[in-house]
């Protein structure tokens, strides 16, 4: 199992959206990081302070996957009975990462087995493009992993499944133990730790702003039943805004939210804990200013 440790990275990484042919830029995406991808490995102690960004790309239609560490964790061997699931741990990311792929501190996208344990996002990330999600401090889309006792200080900004630890957590991924006081801005599914939860989430808590400006976006059908749709659907305003999750079928426990959540008379489903929520939820405390 090859290991990879307790080096620093300086500098910047830019992506060209003009180097696509524009024939072929709606099926290329670009992945970035200071490790390219990672599979099967262990890495550890290594510390980016190297900047990411995307130009040429006014529209925001560049795809892919962007993480201050790595963009992609996967397993190696998954089909045999000893799968090796990438391992990251004590790594930090002081950069700023600004794209209009999936982005987050330490790596974008992780898949089964996965563990990503005590890191740190100090830098602002922003996934800003038409087609973005999953934007978040730590990881941007948790398959099937454990993210456990990471910090996020960063701000985070994009337009839905954002969170300060995790941007999506899918039905078997584990967020444990971990703590954002970062601002977290987004349009849908918008949370202090996760924006969009499936799996489970424990014993995490927020401490600083939810979607506390104003924020200004284009109409997502998908959240609304066409059915009993009204005037005021069409408003260009963010949904499912939480302290500690944006919208949660899953199970959240023991999480507890300090901060800020939400603007005045501005936006639908803000909540202290979730801003909606079809699953569990239990031992959990709000103790911040909610407005909506």
């Amino acid at each position: 199992k090859a290991t990879i440790k307790d080096f620093t990275v300086e500098g910047s990484i830019t992506l060209d959206f003009a180097d696509y042919p524009e024939s072929t830029r709606a099926t290329r995406s670009a992945d970035a990081g200071v490790i390219a991808h990672a599979e099967g490995c262990d890495i550890s102690g290594v510390i980016s302070n190297v900047d990411i960004s995307v130009v040429n790309d006014a529209n925001g239609k560049m795809t892919g996957y962007v993480g201050g560490i790595t963009p992609t964790a996967y397993t190696a061997d998954s089909s045999t009975d000893t799968p090796k699931g990438t391992v990251i741990e004590n790594c930090v990311n002081n950069g700023t990462i600004s794209v209009g792929t999936e982005a987050a501190g330490i790596v974008a996208t992780m898949g089964k087995y996965a563990v990503v344990r005590n890191c740190m996002n100090t830098g602002t990330i922003t996934a800003s493009g038409t087609t973005s999600g999953n934007a978040a401090g730590i990881v941007g889309k948790n398959d099937a992993g454990l993210v456990e006792g990471c910090v996020n200080t960063g701000a985070i900004k994009g337009t839905s499944n954002v969170g300060g630890i995790v941007g999506l957590n899918g039905e078997t991924g584990q967020i444990v133990d971990c703590t954002s006081l970062g601002g977290i801005t987004g349009e849908y599914r918008t949370g202090g730790i996760c924006g969009k939860n499936t799996g489970s989430i424990t014993d995490s808590a927020y401490h600083a702003r939810v979607n506390t400006v104003e924020v200004e976006v284009t109409l997502d059908v998908s959240d609304f039943d066409i059915r009993s749709i009204t005037d005021s659907d069409t408003n260009r305003t963010c949904t499912d805004t939480g302290g500690i999750v944006g919208y949660s079928s899953g199970i959240v426990r023991s999480c507890n939210n300090r901060g800020t959540v939400g603007y005045p008379h501005t936006g639908y489903n803000v909540g202290g804990i979730a801003g909606r929520q079809s699953g569990f939820m239990s031992l959990c405390s709000n103790y911040g200013k909610i407005y909506g």
